[in-house]
């Protein structure tokens, strides 16, 4: 406590090995909002990616959660996929999302990003919005595979 002020900070700190446990005390501590798309999520579980049929090594086993995902080829740039378009971004409904599998085809080469889990939360088959940004990232020498929010 700050003596002249009269202001008492604290911290509040959780330790646990639950993430989930984790999550839901930052979310207490917000006010209530609204849903809306954006809160909607893909969910990818102990995945593995095959481009052209072939498995990437790579992919094997990761796990991602978000609005917007997606990998890095090594050479072909950044592939973005959502269950929806997003403003601003030239997303193209050209591919499928079939309970755990996204299935689509760029400039000739087919994916298929397949989940041990359902994909959206209850399954079933919806239309899969993709950007392909050739020139982001082109560089890169390694696969990579991320979850984000547009």
């Amino acid at each position: 406590m700050n003596h002249e002020t009269g202001v008492k900070l604290l911290d509040f700190i959780m330790v646990s090995k639950d993430p989930l446990k984790i999550e839901q005390f930052a979310a207490d501590q917000q006010p209530a909002r609204d849903f809306s798309l954006d809160d909607v999520q893909l969910v990818i579980t102990q995945s593995r990616l095959l481009v052209d049929g072939q498995p990437v090594p790579r992919s094997v086993g990761v796990g991602l959660s978000g609005s917007v995902l997606y990998f890095v080829m090594p050479g072909r740039g950044r592939f973005l996929v959502s269950f929806r378009p997003h403003g601003g971004y030239a997303f193209q409904k050209t591919g499928t999302i079939l309970h755990n599998k996204m299935i689509f085809s760029v400039d000739g080469i087919e994916f298929e990003w397949i989940s041990k889990e359902p994909i959206l939360a209850r399954g079933g088959k919806w239309n899969l919005w993709v950007l392909h940004q050739p020139d982001v990232q082109r560089e890169a020498t390694e696969w990579k595979f991320v979850a984000t929010a547009l």
